[in-house]
């Protein structure tokens, strides 16, 4: 001001030596417009600059950035954190509302599926739903009970069946073992079909919200980073104020910011995981096993394997190892549902025969031989007696304790086998373990299922 003073109102600003006047003039020649607002080419302040024609004079207002930023910061803080807390309020939300409407009346589902397995026909489920889950647990609950029926017609028939064959000649014997079987296997058929079609109806229920949230799952992640940038950006600012600094250290941002991607990475893990498990449902459970395919064995394996992988984890000391040798199987013409079916019950029987030995283990090998698939399920548990080994295929004939089995399971598999599929099943047992291997004719003439 004194230099201005001294001159006369004539000051030269290029004889001053003040950079910023100097720069500030220089972007002042340069103006096109009546008024341009310009940044610091420093970044340290934003300048207006206007011209008034009259005396030629530049007008020039200087405001610096850091309270331009300071005030940007303060307005757009509050809706930032707003967005964050709101969805995590949307993803807790979303969580509880996943885990009771659906994990929860499913792992219910699946433990009656359990306890029937086990011929428990007595089970509590939320019947009184009025979405897919109940009438699931409607149809579960009414197929119970027609088996429940069923098995307790099938026991009182087999009791007088028993008296009356005391009585009667060897002929009449026979005749009625064959009777026996026959329902037998027309009970285990149905039984198999109505939990395929439940299996089957669970399956496609919970395909369509699970892959709702697992395409969702990767817009929140997007956001998420967005998010967690701005913030980044927002504390990177020398002029943090001190109120968001003390909350940032409350709240703990270092450990959300670093926790909560994990977070969401886990949640897609696991959805990914619940789309594999219900891939691998409808591939076991499919509804045309009645009819002849070109299927790939290894899928009806993997799928029995999957749903079978609770019981291989028996305890986080002592699992079951599994090993599996495939082979190169070419596609092979077979009922998949009935082979998947007897990869169930061969592989079942291993898991128990294992028993709580600290070294189980389990080998799937597959071989191509000539025009014969060949499927070899081996354990090493204790081996099955010599004198036994001609019975396990024979009907009602079983190892197990009483009310574990009902010695139906190998000889189902051995009529699917040989009688359906033209193959054999062979059993080999030593101290070392047993061995069970199955030959499929890969092209050959098949017979339909008679019904």
């Amino acid at each position: 001001m004194d230099e201005l003073k001294a001159s006369d109102g004539k000051l030269n600003l290029q004889k001053i030596d003040d950079l910023e006047f100097k720069r500030i003039f220089q972007q002042a020649k340069l103006l096109n417009e009546s008024v341009e607002i310009i940044k610091d080419p420093q970044g340290k302040s934003f300048w207006a600059i206007t011209k008034i024609n009259g005396p030629n004079w530049y007008w020039v207002t200087v405001y610096p950035q850091s309270e331009l930023t300071i005030k940007a910061l303060i307005s757009t803080a509050p809706l930032v954190i707003l967005g964050f807390l709101a969805l995590l309020i949307e993803l807790f939300l979303l969580y509880r509302i996943l885990r009771c409407n659906v994990h929860l009346p499913l792992a219910k589902l699946a433990i009656a599926t359990e306890s029937l397995a086990r011929g428990n026909f007595e089970m509590q489920l939320e019947t009184e739903r009025r979405d897919e889950i109940g009438s699931l647990a409607r149809s579960f609950s009414s197929m119970a009970s027609q088996l429940k029926a069923s098995f307790s017609q099938l026991a009182t028939y087999n009791e007088t069946l028993e008296t009356q064959v005391q009585t009667r000649t060897q002929e009449l014997e026979n005749i009625l073992m064959d009777l026996r079987l026959t329902q037998s296997q027309l009970v285990q058929s149905e039984k198999m079909s109505s939990l395929g079609q439940m299996v089957a109806g669970i399956a496609h229920e919970v395909n369509n919200p699970i892959g709702f949230v697992h395409g969702n799952l990767e817009y929140a992640e997007s956001y998420l980073q967005l998010l967690i940038k701005h913030i980044e950006l927002f504390h990177a600012q020398s002029t943090v104020p001190i109120e968001i600094k003390d909350h940032a250290e409350i709240i703990d941002l270092a450990f959300v910011q670093t926790d909560f991607p994990k977070l969401l990475a886990s949640m897609k893990m696991g959805t990914s995981r619940i789309q594999e498990i219900v891939s691998s449902l409808r591939n076991f459970s499919r509804l045309d096993g009645f009819d002849i395919k070109a299927s790939d064995l290894h899928k009806g394996l993997d799928s029995t394997l999957l749903i079978l992988h609770h019981r291989l984890k028996r305890s986080p000391q002592i699992p079951i190892v599994l090993e599996k040798n495939y082979g190169n199987l070419p596609l092979v013409n077979c009922f998949p549902g009935l082979l998947n079916q007897v990869f169930m019950n061969i592989i079942g029987n291993a898991i128990d025969a294992l028993g709580p030995i600290d070294t189980a283990k389990i080998t799937i090998t597959s071989k191509h031989i000539n025009n014969y698939a060949e499927i070899i399920i081996s354990d090493n548990g204790l081996g099955i007696p010599e004198a036994l080994i001609e019975k396990l295929f024979d009907p009602f004939f079983t190892t197990k304790e009483i009310g574990k089995g009902t010695g139906l399971g190998l000889s189902i598999s051995h009529q699917i086998v040989v009688d359906r599929h033209h193959g054999t099943l062979v059993c080999r047992s030593s101290p070392e373990g047993t061995q069970f291997a199955i030959r499929i004719p890969i092209d050959s003439t098949i017979l339909p299922l008679s019904s």
